[in-house]
């Protein structure tokens, strides 16, 4: 239960204060800014878990996940609406 409070406190992080207006806005149209913003929650949750080696594959796995979630919302003709959001958070 530690594990699954850290890592939704690492996307809340990284998805509310830690996300500009820029990076919301940028993540849809550049790869570059999509990578920042989940190099920023990779490294939130690294944090987090304190850069333990052991928990490397949880960070890049969740990484690589909210990479492909976030990019497949932005080709979404309907993304801006709520379910774009509840998808995102999912």
């Amino acid at each position: 239960m530690e594990l699954l409070t850290t890592l939704l406190l690492a996307h809340l992080l990284g998805d509310f204060p830690l996300q500009t207006n820029a990076i919301a806005a940028g993540k849809a149209t550049s790869i570059r800014i999509l990578l920042l913003h989940v190099t920023v929650h990779m490294m939130v949750l690294g944090a987090l878990l304190s850069f333990d080696w052991a928990s490397w594959p949880i960070i890049v796995g969740l990484g690589a996940s909210h990479f492909l979630v976030d990019w497949i919302k932005t080709r979404i003709t309907n993304c801006n609406t709520m379910q774009g959001f509840n998808l995102d958070q999912l």
